[in-house]
């Protein structure tokens, strides 16, 4: 059998309907990149370090701006399960009240013993 090639199919284009919109155009690269940089320069003015930067620092720098963006991620995410959860429970609770007046409507309340 011969190897498969890769696909030359271009990759599925993004849904303009995220539910997450503020966080799709959060960052571009350049501010992806300036963030770095900034991040980096305050770790050589803690380490008094002018010179080149290292694996290490890029590293830790990197991580650093991906738990923030996390943390930003799973901010958002709570809030929108918060709202869309309150949605959820007051249209159960509309249900449940209009069910009940129908139900009342309908039947007679009498208790025959």
């Amino acid at each position: 059998m011969a190897p498969s090639s890769p696909s030359s199919s271009p990759p599925p284009a993004r849904s303009s309907s995220s539910i997450f919109p503020s966080l799709i155009s959060h960052m571009t690269p350049e501010q992806l990149s300036n963030s770095i940089m900034a991040e980096l320069s305050r770790t050589r003015r803690k380490s008094g370090d002018d010179g080149a930067i290292s694996t290490r620092q890029l590293q830790q720098t990197c991580a650093k701006l991906l738990l923030e963006f996390e943390s930003q991620i799973r901010s958002e995410y709570d809030k929108i399960l918060s709202d869309k959860l309150a949605e959820q429970y007051e249209a159960f609770v509309k249900y449940t009240q209009d069910h009940l007046r129908a139900n009342k409507t309908n039947h007679s309340m009498s208790y025959v013993s």
